[in-house]
């Protein structure tokens, strides 16, 4: 039922379409496919009856026959394409079609009957739409392989993706032991290359860490203080909590700063994408057109469902978190209502942030050595879908006598972040070697890892238990760390008749860092936001909320990847299907126009009618030889050229009045544009002596310019939308 109503509406989009053509417009349409219209006649029949035309089966089996291969590409991105605008259709075909040429296919499928133009209800943007009539042949018979056609002749090279939990864990370690890595403008200090290279040398360059860097800060999991960084350990923890693959994901999205909404926007299109890519590979332009495409869908699903979507997702520490160190850009603004659109620039940084990251790899083609990308994330998608992240954390971990600490492959950043707090990073390779000392225990100290914690770490993923004399080490450093202490944080005041209560709630408990007096405790809260949580599952209710600290706005929490996507059109059966209904053969086709040629020879019509029966052949508008009415031609000129200035003039004057764009082409760059072929509309024209001026507004780029007529070899009048916006 709900299909039906759909179908109806988009039904009476059509013909309301037809309805509000101008009279010269819409009679012109007619005539094309009905013959000569009788007086008196009434506009919503004749809609009727070209309605019961298009609905035929030989009508339609013609027009599917002649479609080319063109012609279903653009279909089909009118189709997969949410308000597919004439501005959105040339950003995606950009690396396709020039602007003009995009523009005439679009207004050939419209005089077709294929497509037709109407004000999306939502935006209040003019859209592209698909003839209802048609809609279900198309939806049975596109491909959006036409669109995204994946590339299989070239040279593998074996590589996987860079990054993994074990690298993460030893560059969250690597930037706890050097804080000043960086110099004042953010780039790295030349002793930090060199160490680098001594503690990577295998694994990662001077380029990789440096975007590592810049995603870490933009995401809020690294934090500059005055010169020195500083990892964010609350915000790691829920990073970790994400599969690898979203992990990955959140960081290519990180490349450039932008909201909290936004940043899991683009990670989804970042999963989105390796998801889609799974079993193809892509020529770049073709890999730049598939990431347009998934984002305007993410944009679709963020504004039809994305509220429904975003509000399964709490608050909690990270909420609070996200709040203070990544989203507080401007107090009036409400940040989830912005929506970014990508384009070719974030779209060329953030396919290179996926191939340095090593999650797509760049090769060649073996026939002419065009770029062509793959991904390396098939086993990611495998994790992810074993729930990996939730699984048993294997043995992976020893240390030896010297407290030098070997950490084997397989362990994932949830369990190895722990870790890296007590540690000093030493060599990264197959293996991962750090070391335990006292300068690193004291680190984890100033963070507030107890002796206790460090032993519950690394029990979780030690071959065997924790060694004694390390425990006796660790032990004798934090009694000389707690001889003298400076705090800062927040303190629990309580009456003494409430003593007991709070240091027996199990919630409260575990938060008291340290009994300052009687009654007076100190917390490990990092936020009020987090103390506010902590009370309210206590169940204290004589607990207030914290004294003197602003109330703020919760922000969610990492989301969790999803597929945004319902349906996916690459299955073999449509793709068989394709074939065997469109694709005729070139000698079908050319038996076709043959045919319609021979017919219209023996009609004997004037030239004038025959040139313009001839055109419409040759743009597939005559489907049938009862269209082969001379009656029908109405006389136009489209062109003009050399020292012809009336016929110029004429041209001209005419796309103004109908609002059609123009082509001036030059037989040599003498125009202000440095171009010799240029597209727009004409806004006026001014007669001088010995010349004529036309003031042209250059599409796609809107620029105003003013040009001669006389110096133009060819002006052309390239035909307009039947359907006018």
């Amino acid at each position: 039922m709900h299909r039906m109503n759909e179908h109806t509406q988009a039904v009476l989009k059509w013909r309301e379409a037809l309805s509000v053509l101008p009279d010269a417009h819409f009679f012109d349409l007619i005539r094309m496919y009905l013959g000569e219209v009788k007086t008196p006649y009434n506009k919503q029949k004749l809609i009727e009856q070209l309605s019961a035309f298009i609905r035929k089966d030989e009508t339609k089996n013609t027009l599917f026959k002649l479609l080319s291969e063109t012609d279903i590409m653009i279909v089909t991105a009118i189709m997969e394409l949410p308000f597919a605008s004439q501005d959105k259709l040339n950003e995606f075909f950009t690396n396709h079609f020039s602007f003009a040429n995009l523009f005439e296919r679009l207004m050939n499928l419209e005089e077709r009957l294929i497509i037709f133009r109407t004000k999306d209800t939502r935006s209040g943007t003019c859209v592209f739409r698909i003839n209802p009539y048609l809609q279900n042949d198309f939806e049975n018979i596109i491909d959006i392989n036409l669109l995204l056609k994946s590339e299989n002749n070239y040279v593998l090279i074996s590589q996987s993706v860079k990054l993994t939990a074990q690298l993460l864990f030893a560059v969250f370690t690597f930037i706890t032991n050097y804080p000043t890595m960086c110099k004042t403008d953010g780039s790295l200090k030349k002793k930090t290359h060199s160490l680098l290279q001594e503690i990577f040398p295998a694994e990662i360059d001077s380029k990789f860490f440096q975007t590592l860097l810049t995603s870490f800060l933009n995401i809020g999991l690294l934090k500059n203080y005055e010169g020195e960084l500083k990892n964010n350990f609350f915000r790691w923890q829920s990073f970790a909590q994400l599969s690898e693959i979203e992990q990955y994901c959140y960081l290519c999205a990180a490349t450039k700063f932008c909201n909290y909404s936004e940043m899991s926007r683009r990670a989804n299109l970042v999963y989105e994408i390796l998801l889609m890519m799974q079993n193809k590979s892509f020529e770049k332009k073709i890999l730049y057109q598939a990431i347009y495409l998934e984002n305007e869908k993410t944009l679709y699903h963020k504004n039809i469902v994305g509220s429904t979507r975003l509000a399964n997702y709490g608050g909690g520490r990270f909420a609070s978190l996200m709040q203070q160190n990544m989203l507080i850009q401007s107090e009036a603004k409400d940040e989830t209502e912005e929506v970014f659109e990508i384009d070719n620039s974030f779209i060329a940084t953030l396919v290179n942030t996926m191939t340095i990251f090593g999650l797509l790899q760049k090769t060649r083609s073996t026939i002419d050595g065009t770029e062509i990308y793959i991904s390396n994330c098939v086993h990611l998608f495998d994790k992810n879908n074993q729930n990996n992240v939730q699984a048993k954390e294997q043995k992976i971990v020893s240390i030896d006598a010297g407290f030098n600490v070997t950490i084997m492959p397989g362990g994932s950043l949830q369990s190895l972040l722990p870790l890296a707090q007590c540690m000093e990073i030493k060599n990264v390779d197959t293996v991962t070697l750090c070391e335990i000392n006292r300068s690193s225990c004291m680190r984890a100290f100033d963070e507030n890892v107890t002796p206790k914690k460090i032993y519950e770490n690394l029990n979780q993923v030690l071959i065997h238990q924790v060694p004694q004399v390390l425990k006796d080490s660790i032990d004798e450093w934090y009694k000389s760390y707690n001889s003298a202490s400076i705090y800062k944080g927040y303190v629990l005041q309580v009456s003494s008749e409430k003593q007991k209560i709070v240091e027996n709630n199990p919630y409260i408990a575990e938060h008291i860092k340290k009994i300052m007096a009687p009654g007076i405790y100190l917390m490990d809260f990092e936020t009020a936001e987090d103390a506010k949580e902590i009370i309210e599952k206590s169940t204290l209710d004589f607990i207030g909320q914290v004294k003197t600290v602003k109330t703020e706005k919760a922000i969610l929490p990492f989301q969790k990847m999803q597929n945004t996507q319902s349906k996916k059109n690459t299955n073999e059966k449509n793709q068989t299907e394709l074939k065997k209904t469109t694709s005729a053969t070139e000698e079908e086709r050319a038996k076709f126009f043959s045919q319609m040629r021979s017919e219209l020879a023996k009609q004997n019509l004037p030239q004038e009618q025959a040139e313009g029966l001839l055109s419409r052949i040759q743009r597939k508008i005559i489907l049938s030889s009862t269209q082969l009415r001379g009656e029908s031609v109405k006389s136009e000129r489209i062109e003009a050229s050399g020292m012809d200035f009336q016929g110029k003039l004429h041209i001209i004057e005419y796309a103004i009045t109908t609002n059609n764009l123009i082509e001036l082409v030059y037989d040599d760059v003498t125009n202000e544009n440095g171009k010799k072929s240029l597209i727009g509309h004409p806004i006026a024209i001014e007669k001088q002596i010995g010349d004529i001026f036309i003031k042209l507004r250059v599409e796609p780029s809107g620029e105003m310019l003013t040009l001669s007529v006389g110096q133009a070899r060819l002006i052309r009048r390239i035909r307009g939308s039947v359907f006018r916006q």
